[in-house]
């Protein structure tokens, strides 16, 4: 039952929404409206990530999302596509439900449906990541924009493992993304950077240094 594994899968990849609170993080941040306002974002992809996998077709995560404050909804698609990116390479589909959720209700959010299949590269071993980029043909500056999947993917390993992408500066090994392994780097991090914005809870001369 796709359900059963989703909800499997869930279980194992997800990690809860205590543990991406500043304070669940490690992140040294004074707590104010604003730092709540973005804690509240990396809770609505967990959100989104959990009903991703658990759904038993794809009208049931739309209902799902929908009911999410529309200023957090997009970052709540962006878990889902993570889950769907999941399942479709784990399960060793062609973007099924990856694109569906794409070129459908996931269309208004597009920017972070690209972040939200990298994402899905930070949990997916690189064999199988010739699965995560479904064809989306049709879709405004495809394949362009899939560099944001990588961008995702920076931001993950930054937000997740600060101490190492971070505090050490780790870098990636270079991937052939669109044929261009040197890019690859780059594209990293961008998404490193973006997610200074976070481990040091919007201040912006912490992040500049």
């Amino acid at each position: 039952m796709p359900t059963v594994f989703g909800s499997l899968r869930s279980l194992l990849l997800a990690p809860s929404l205590a543990e991406v609170t500043f304070a669940g993080r490690g992140f040294q941040v004074v707590p104010s409206e604003a730092t709540r306002r973005l804690e509240a974002i990396p809770q609505a992809v967990v959100c989104g990530f959990e009903w991703g996998a658990g759904a038993r077709d794809q009208w049931e995560v739309e209902r799902r999302l929908a009911l999410v404050d529309q200023e957090l909804r997009g970052f709540a698609y962006e878990g889902a596509t993570m889950a769907c990116t999941v399942l479709d390479a784990m399960g060793g589909g062609r973007g099924g439900r990856t694109r569906d959720l794409l070129l459908g209700p996931g269309r208004p959010h597009l920017f972070l449906t690209y972040i939200g299949i990298g994402f899905a590269l930070a949990r997916l071993p690189r064999a199988l990541w010739r699965r995560a980029m479904p064809d989306l043909t049709g879709l405004p500056y495809h394949p362009t924009m899939s560099w944001l999947a990588v961008d995702g993917y920076g931001f993950d390993r930054a937000y997740f493992d600060t101490a190492r992408w971070v505090g050490l500066q780790r870098t990636p090994a270079p991937y052939p993304w669109e044929g261009m392994p040197d890019y690859f780097l780059r594209a990293a991090d961008q998404g490193v950077g973006r997610a200074l914005w976070f481990v040091h809870g919007g201040r912006p001369d912490d992040v500049t240094a």
